[in-house]
């Protein structure tokens, strides 16, 4: 019986060792499958880190270019304004001149168009001022046949010349725009 025993011992012992190199070679496994598992998670978080990194900073360059470029549209907008303004005063100061030299801007402005007869139609504050003054100054300097018409036109000052049911617009504000967009480069590079 005792060659049964060693035998049984034997055999026992054998699968406890077996069964021992199995649990040992299971516990070295997880922790190859573990240490795996941490470096593909690191990478993965470098990765990410990386992506991340490289978005925010694609990011903070496009806000930057926008906030640059709102900037210049800022500036570009006040610059505008500042040559609308330019005009606006250009404008002010012809209608605030005295009224001889008034007159005179508009005979020059009747002669340039080149018409010797029709209907000069004005705003009500210079037909009541000039009127007919004007209509015999411009004739007399330009060999015309112009009349004053009874319509009063809604301009800031200049006149209308109408010949039937053709109209030329010589209102000031409208040769000041005109000039306006002739010369606004000019009048921006003496302004900035």
């Amino acid at each position: 019986m005792k060659g049964i025993e060693n035998i049984s011992r034997s055999i026992v012992d054998e699968a406890k060792a077996k069964a021992e190199q199995n649990l040992e070679e299971a516990r070295q496994q997880a922790a190859r499958i573990g240490e795996k598992a941490a470096q593909q998670a690191q990478a993965q978080e470098e990765s990410l880190k990386k992506d991340a990194q490289t978005r925010a900073e694609e990011l903070l360059r496009r806000s930057e270019r926008t906030a640059l470029l709102e900037n210049k549209k800022g500036q570009l907008a006040a610059r505008r304004q500042q040559i609308e303004k330019a005009y606006d005063l250009a404008l002010q100061r012809l209608l605030s001149l005295e009224e001889g030299d008034y007159c005179a801007l508009l005979v020059k402005l009747c002669q340039e168009t080149g018409e010797k007869q029709g209907e000069i139609l004005l705003n009500a504050r210079d037909k009541a001022r000039l009127g007919e003054t004007l209509v015999e100054q411009i004739n007399q300097k330009i060999g015309a046949a112009f009349t004053l018409g009874q319509e009063e036109k809604n301009i800031a000052g200049g006149f209308v010349l109408r010949q039937g049911p053709v109209e030329i617009n010589c209102a000031l504000e409208t040769a000041v725009h005109l000039l306006e967009e002739e010369t606004a480069s000019q009048v921006a590079a003496i302004l900035f």
